[in-house]
């Protein structure tokens, strides 16, 4: 016997040698993936990375594309040769320079400012080839300031400009924000304007707003020049969503859109408080908006801003009936129709109610029967065929008027109540707009508030079969989401009273054998800083709540350095925090 074999028969059978592979074996396990699943991951990091991500000049700049494209050799031939992961362009563009104080600086910013247009430019092209045939998706932000009398920076911004729009054919959907020299200086700047319907073939989906810094257009009997849209896109054969934002103030009928091909449609409003008002101005009034959603019978979802109420009662309405059978989903902003609008809108699918921005009118215990709050009324109209609803619970005028609403949604699965923001609330804007009766709404709310807290929560006979059994049916026994802004401290509870009573709302429905339906996702939203010593999570589990698969998170307004003492002048900031919920961790 020789040495090896001698060697090898010595050795437990469960120790025998392998041989020694190859270089193989010292390849990571990152890229042994297969192309099918490494080209899945890439779209997954390209989908997440689209809804959250800023546009920026070079095309370039962060984009997942990109990033992947320069980890390896494989993973660039493979990203090269997937040209869907090219398809989406966002491009924001370059602010023109702002006079400087010496001369040199401003001579400075603008070569800066030319070579990064270059740069961008050259970014674009190189993009666009590695998209093969793909449909785009296209976002494109800027036009801030452009100085008109430099016809380089006109030349260079239109050169730009001109390449994206050569590929016309193959946008899909589009999104654009334009700033304020939009209007005096499009012409000069951009050719987008003069694109036909028939050069946009493929575009289904078309978002025009205004940027954050574009201030509101003036009424035509001013004056002044309200904001360009290029109209002519807007008729292409393929649009089926149609979103016109703040400074599109048009008048619609004037518009080429082939309106019954339209299955979502949003209309926004000015969604910025002006300086010596807290009340946002809006686009469409009762009536126009009636006719248009008339002349869209096949939306599945509708986002109106409506302005003013106009008289219900005029003649139009009587023969204006509107059937939209196919909707599924209506936001409603600002101003809220009243009966005679409901009565002339049939709505048979809808299961997608929202009210938001909607102020809240003066707190009364009294209320006629021809004073019903509008939202009472669709609640009563729409409510029992509901699966999703918001709205501001302080919209409604007395205990009562609440109380039948919440009756009329029983069925529904996701229920989100909020309150007027522009007093008492968190502040988006900062200071809060002075108010005298804000003290009576701040009660108001906090009486609402309470309510609510109180009939959403289950009540069970803790004296039989260990408390499990329901002793008073609750509001919205079918709930699985709720979003609940909670008002602050009243002469009952104080705000750590509130955050109690909210976690046992949570822990009345957790209770698997109580058969109520088990919340998935809650969210609360309060306008005072989170309260020392007060954990919802705690008090959850010491009373044994099963909180499996239940996402809780608690969004508290942090009242900052500079907030004066009264309520009324503080200045909110909104801080969030995700409770975990498993009792483990």
């Amino acid at each position: 016997m020789d040495a090896d074999t001698k060697h090898g028969a010595s050795m437990p059978i469960h120790a025998q040698p392998l041989p020694i592979e190859g270089p193989a074996s010292n390849i990571p396990p990152v890229m042994q993936i297969s192309e099918d699943i490494l080209t899945s991951i890439f779209f997954h990091i390209l989908a997440n990375h689209l809804s959250t991500a800023t546009p920026a000049p070079n095309v370039f700049k962060g984009s997942p594309a990109a990033l992947v494209s320069h980890v390896c050799k494989a993973w660039r031939e493979l990203s090269l040769a997937t040209p869907m992961l090219w398809s989406s362009i966002q491009l924001s563009l370059l602010r023109y320079p702002k006079m400087q104080e010496t001369i040199d600086d401003y001579q400075r910013d603008k070569r800066r400012w030319h070579i990064k247009m270059k740069s961008a430019h050259d970014a674009l092209q190189a993009w666009l080839p590695r998209s093969g045939d793909c449909p785009l998706s296209v976002v494109l932000s800027g036009f801030e300031e452009f100085d008109t009398t430099n016809e380089k920076a006109c030349s260079e911004v239109n050169s730009l400009l001109l390449t994206l729009g050569n590929v016309a054919p193959r946008w899909k959907d589009v999104h654009i924000c334009l700033g304020p020299s939009w209007n005096t200086n499009v012409e000069r700047v951009c050719s987008l304007p003069q694109l036909s319907a028939a050069s946009v073939p493929l575009l289904r989906s078309l978002t025009v707003e205004g940027s954050a810094t574009t201030q509101p257009p003036v009424t035509a009997q001013q004056g002044e020049p309200e904001i360009h849209v290029p109209l002519a896109i807007l008729g292409a054969p393929s649009l089926r969503s149609l979103s016109l934002g703040p400074t599109c103030h048009y008048p619609l009928g004037g518009l080429p859109v082939n309106w019954s091909n339209l299955c979502h449609l949003t209309i926004q409003g000015y969604e910025f408080p002006l300086k010596e008002s807290a009340t946002p101005r809006a686009v469409l009034c009762p009536f126009e908006t009636l006719m248009l959603l008339k002349s869209c019978p096949n939306l599945l979802t509708a986002d109106v801003a409506i302005e003013y109420p106009d008289l219900l009662t005029s003649p139009e309405y009587s023969s204006s009936k509107a059937t939209l059978s196919n909707l599924h989903s209506l936001t409603i902003r600002f101003t809220i129709p009243d009966r005679e609008f409901i009565s002339t809108l049939s709505l048979p699918s809808l299961r997608i109610l929202r009210f938001f921005d909607i102020p809240a009118p003066r707190p009364t215990t009294e209320l006629s029967a021809t004073d019903i709050p509008p939202m009472a009324r669709w609640i009563r109209a729409y409510g029992a065929q509901l699966e999703e609803i918001h709205f501001p619970y302080d919209t409604l005028a007395t205990e009562h008027v609440l109380e039948e609403c919440m009756e009329h949604i029983r069925d529904v699965k996701v229920l989100g109540l909020g309150k007027d923001t522009q007093v008492g609330g968190v502040g988006e804007w900062g200071p809060m707009i002075e108010d005298p009766e804000q003290p009576l709404r701040e009660a108001w709310q906090s009486s609402l508030s309470d309510l609510l807290l109180e009939h959403l929560t289950p009540a069970f006979d803790e004296s039989d079969y260990g408390g499990q059994i329901l002793r008073r049916p609750c509001w919205c026994p079918h709930l699985q989401k709720l979003s609940f802004t909670l008002a602050g401290e009243s002469p009952k509870h104080s705000n750590a009273d509130v955050v109690r009573r909210a976690a046992r709302l949570v822990g009345g429905r957790r209770k698997r054998a109580a058969g109520i339906a088990l919340l998935e996702n809650v969210t609360f939203t309060t306008d005072f800083a989170k309260v020392r010593g007060t954990s919802i999570l705690q008090g959850l589990v010491l009373d044994s709540v099963d909180l499996e698969d239940l996402k809780l998170e608690m969004r508290y307004g942090a009242i900052s350095d500079k907030a004066m003492s009264r309520p009324r002048n503080r200045v909110y900031m909104s801080t969030t925090q995700t409770i975990s919920t498993r009792p483990d961790v």
